[in-house]
């Protein structure tokens, strides 16, 4: 069982219920690195501003998803782009989120006769 509350699972699960934040995680997953929005936005689609998925990641850090752990020193010219982290909330989601992605059936359309 996990070491987190209730009320931290509820609101990790909340802020999980958009599919965009929910591959962003999975992101997270496969980096052995802290990401930022870009980064995250380039795994997943090139057409995902890094304005929208930083809106995303910081959705995740503030349900306790992830953790930011500073700027980035290189990058293009501007805001320094921040980086975040799974958190131990974060490490212990993922398997759960895989177990119901293995879980889930696609739904049948219906056939008219």
């Amino acid at each position: 069982y996990s070491s987190h509350t209730d009320a931290e699972l509820a609101r990790a699960f909340r802020v999980l219920a958009h599919p965009l934040r929910i591959s962003a995680l999975r992101a997270f997953a496969v980096s052995d690195e802290p990401l930022a929005a870009g980064d995250v936005a380039y795994m997943e689609r090139e057409d995902i501003p890094a304005a929208t998925m930083r809106h995303h990641l910081q959705l995740l850090a503030e349900a306790g998803l992830l953790r930011p752990v500073g700027p980035r020193s290189h990058g293009t010219p501007g805001r320094p782009a921040l980086r975040y982290v799974l958190t131990d909330l974060g490490v212990e989601v993922l398997p759960l989120l895989h177990s119901a992605a293995a879980t889930a059936r696609p739904r049948s359309r219906a056939r008219s006769v």
